[in-house]
């Protein structure tokens, strides 16, 4: 005859903790991501480098407002998402705003990836980025862009608004603790 050691939950107590766990896994895949742009802007020698990484789901969205038959995996629909990041980014120098060259925009995975080139001299300071990409489908969309030039490598979260061009302000110049 074999002893049947008595379990420490009661039958109760193993259906409230089954409810637990389910509520916590229930809550975990419901768990929502943020809207935003993260934008690389790396000095290459002659100019810069522009990297623009949007979450898909956000460049469906994008898309679905154009009114556009167009796929996202077609040709016709990332001309359109670049054009799209072309007209709602800017950089500005001391020499006023920079003319930026949309170079193309390819899907990797989950995200968009859209290109830039700026042909310039290396500005003597950072420059200033606006943009509203993302604020005409969600009003609290951030942008990050992580500036690197000789000597310089800095993340700069710009200031989100939907009624107002977002203007970059550094990580560091922001309060770690708001009372």
């Amino acid at each position: 005859m074999s002893m049947r050691r008595p379990s420490i939950l009661g039958n109760g107590h193993r259906l409230l903790l089954g409810l637990v766990m389910g509520l916590l896994v229930a809550l975990d895949v419901s768990a929502h991501r943020g809207h935003g742009m993260w934008t690389e802007v790396a000095w290459a020698g002659n100019g810069f480098e522009i990297i623009h990484r949007i979450h898909l789901s956000d460049a469906l969205r994008v898309l679905e407002t154009m009114e556009t038959e167009a796929s996202v995996e077609s040709m016709e629909g990332l001309a359109l998402l670049a054009l799209y990041v072309e007209a709602n980014f800017s950089v500005s120098s001391q020499s006023g705003r920079a003319t930026l060259s949309t170079l193309g925009a390819e899907i990797d995975d989950d995200f968009l990836y859209v290109f830039q080139e700026w042909l310039t001299p290396l500005p003597e300071q950072t420059p200033v980025f606006t943009s509203s990409v993302l604020l005409d489908i969600e009003p609290g969309a951030h942008s990050y862009v992580n500036y690197q030039a000789p000597g310089i490598n800095e993340t700069l979260q710009l200031e989100t608004g939907a009624l107002h061009p977002q203007r970059h302000q550094s990580l560091s110049e922001q309060p770690l603790l708001s009372l």
